[in-house]
């Protein structure tokens, strides 16, 4: 519980993606029938804005890049940093950020060259490691 939730949601006029929902709780029901059924009991802003996936996407690239998919699937955002990011498209009353698009570039460019580095840094000793004759 506490974990914090994007809803993408199809509608007539395309697919939206909703601001961040915060989950409070998930309850089993069953139907008469026996069905099983599992509901997730959410918190979101009461006047919250949904974004259109496009502008969603766009925003997000060059954060995340496994969530500027055409059909985003749920998954899990392990990196904190960029889980932030994400929660920022969005004022805390549920607005869309106009700001936050700038912010995120700005963060997202830092972290794409700590991969980089760390990228770098396992050829390099890959290379020393092959380099070294055997005895």
């Amino acid at each position: 519980m506490g974990d914090w939730v994007l809803e993408c949601m199809r509608y007539d006029d395309g697919r939206w993606v909703g601001p961040a929902a915060q989950v409070l709780g998930l309850d089993v029901w069953i139907s008469p029938r026996g069905k099983r059924y599992q509901m997730l009991m959410l918190e979101t802003a009461r006047n919250g804005k949904s974004m259109r996936l496009a502008d969603f996407r766009k925003r997000v690239r060059r954060i995340e890049p496994e969530l500027d998919r055409e059909n985003p699937r749920t998954r899990p955002i392990r990196d904190r940093q960029h889980a932030d990011i994400i929660l920022k498209l969005w004022t805390p009353r549920g607005r869309v950020s106009k700001r936050s698009a700038l912010a995120a570039r700005r963060v997202a460019q830092p972290c794409a060259d700590a991969r980089r580095q760390a990228h770098e840094a396992r050829a390099v000793r890959r290379f020393l490691l092959d380099s070294v004759p055997d005895l």
